[in-house]
């Protein structure tokens, strides 16, 4: 079993609708002043079935019947470490940053290492660090292994704007990590106008950060005001980390319905597993304070972020109102 080196982990020595409708994503709504507790009656729920007759419209492909990753993984270039492979079960899985993949992970964990080993406690404390080292996708495990081209392959999917203001907590508002800093700063320089000079000073910068903490708005801002293809995968779009055009998928879920589309991979690829997956990624910043945190956001601001990821409003039919997340 090619996954076996995972058992290192841990060691001391190891190193279908139609586009357009009132609701759809081509007609963007910025209602995001709401201030009603409750959502629109008339909301428009994801769904899971549609989504790959979407994208086969979209893209105007329906005559892939495997994916060559050899190829696949030099055309996505860096954004191919998102990739997830499993020869035993025959999957391979396009995680995509801040859509349910550290849960998912986790529970990958959680059902096939020993409840309280040392590899399993570790791996569930980092477990990016542990796909990374042993579940990784590379061009020389696809070209071992001609049987991934038939794998069950399946990524998720997020309403863009959840996805963005759970980023924005993660990575802005907590600037836990050494790269959050360097994207504060990027922040301030792109936004409040700061010199790169004084950007570089990192007593200054947290001074700042701490004294007026960088805002929701200037996340957005500087989100607008940058290369999309240059974006941290963490806010990039959707469209850009998945490769729905390229890539022949299976089942593409969402994590606004991740309790079904779980069921879904456990009648597929994951029937074998006995724990539940956790309940603890949904919307956790809670739809009043994400919709208020929406409502601080100038239009032309929300404008531009719609037509950045418009591709994903369109793709996984969500309703376009800030307030129907």
């Amino acid at each position: 079993d090619s996954n076996s080196a995972d058992s290192n982990f841990g060691d001391s020595n190891s190193a279908d609708s139609n586009f357009g409708d009132s609701n759809s994503a081509d007609s963007y709504q910025d209602t995001s002043d709401t201030k009603e507790e409750d959502r629109p009656s008339d909301c428009k729920e994801p769904r899971t079935r549609g989504i790959l007759n979407r994208v086969f419209e979209y893209c105007g492909e329906t005559h892939r019947f495997k994916n060559n990753w050899y190829e696949l993984l030099d055309m996505m270039g860096t954004k191919s470490r998102h990739l997830v492979y499993d020869l035993k079960r025959q999957y391979v899985w396009v995680t995509v940053p801040k859509i349910a993949s550290t849960n998912l992970k986790r529970n990958i964990i959680d059902n096939e290492m020993p409840e309280g080993s040392k590899r399993h406690d570790l791996a569930m404390s980092k477990p990016h660090i542990y796909f990374r080292q042993y579940r990784t996708l590379t061009q020389a495990i696809a070209t071992a292994n001609p049987s991934l081209q038939r794998a069950f392959t399946f990524t998720l999917i997020r309403n863009p704007w959840s996805r963005l203001y759970s980023a924005y907590k993660d990575k802005i508002a907590k600037f836990a990590a050494f790269n959050d800093y360097e994207y504060i700063r990027t922040i301030l320089i792109k936004v409040r106008g700061w010199t790169h000079e004084r950007a570089g000073d990192t007593d200054e910068v947290e001074r700042e950060i701490l004294e007026q903490p960088v805002k929701f708005a200037e996340f957005l801002t500087y989100i607008t005001e940058t290369d999309t293809e240059r974006l941290n995968d963490h806010w990039a779009p959707w469209f850009l980390l998945t490769f729905p055009c390229h890539v022949k998928y299976d089942l593409i879920g969402y994590q606004e319905d991740f309790e079904g589309t779980y069921q879904l991979l456990r009648g597929m690829i994951f029937s074998h597993y006995q724990k539940p997956i956790a309940a603890r990624y949904g919307n956790s910043a809670g739809r009043r304070e994400l919709v208020e945190a929406y409502g601080s956001v100038s239009r032309d601001i929300l404008d531009k972020i719609y037509r950045i990821y418009r591709e994903e409003f369109v793709l996984g039919d969500f309703d376009t109102r800030t307030e129907c997340v």
